[in-house]
């Protein structure tokens, strides 16, 4: 069954406050176990372990926290890192139904962040044929193998066919155009 725009939007911001919500739950179970080992501070094993569990907790919800800014820049296939093809959601959201369907993964530190398994050429190729569907522009700047060359080597061999949109910085800024 497929959403209409509206039901998409409801689902995305509910998604966002479940985001805040667990977030605020780590931050919180990450003061109270340290404040449990404060006020009952007697030096031994226990309040240490207590202490050490409760800046872990802490700290994941820290940088939770602080991965939950998306930035100001859409979404777009970011990286290539190993096997894996990673896209970064910006404001402007994307289909997680579709991205879902295609076997990605949100990171937990990062949920803004989805990484998807491709473990050879036909496999990338595959992947980066529904990613440009989805309308997805490629980044081609920022790293020696940016997804939008190893796009472009691919087609070249012709595991692909067909333009893209390229995210790429030139003297305005970062742009979305044609390749």
């Amino acid at each position: 069954m497929e959403l209409t725009g509206l039901e998409e939007e409801t689902v995305i911001a509910a998604r966002r406050v479940r985001d805040v919500l667990v977030t605020g739950l780590v931050v919180g179970a990450g003061v109270f176990l340290l404040g449990e080992a404060v006020t009952g501070f007697e030096l031994n094993w226990e309040t240490l372990a207590v202490l050490s569990a409760g800046g872990i907790v802490l700290g994941v919800g820290i940088v939770r926290a602080l991965s939950l800014r998306r930035g100001h820049l859409p979404t777009r296939v970011w990286y290539i890192q190993g096997d894996d093809i990673l896209i970064a959601e910006g404001p402007d959201g994307v289909n997680h139904r579709a991205l879902r369907r295609l076997g990605a993964k949100r990171s937990f530190t990062s949920p803004w962040v989805w990484s998807i398994c491709a473990p050879d050429h036909q496999a990338t190729a595959a992947v980066f044929t529904a990613l440009r569907d989805l309308d997805i522009p490629f980044v081609t700047q920022g790293s020696d193998w940016a997804p939008g060359d190893v796009f472009h080597d691919l087609r070249k061999r012709g595991l692909l066919s067909g333009s893209f949109k390229e995210f790429a910085w030139d003297h305005l800024g970062w742009v979305v155009r044609a390749r």
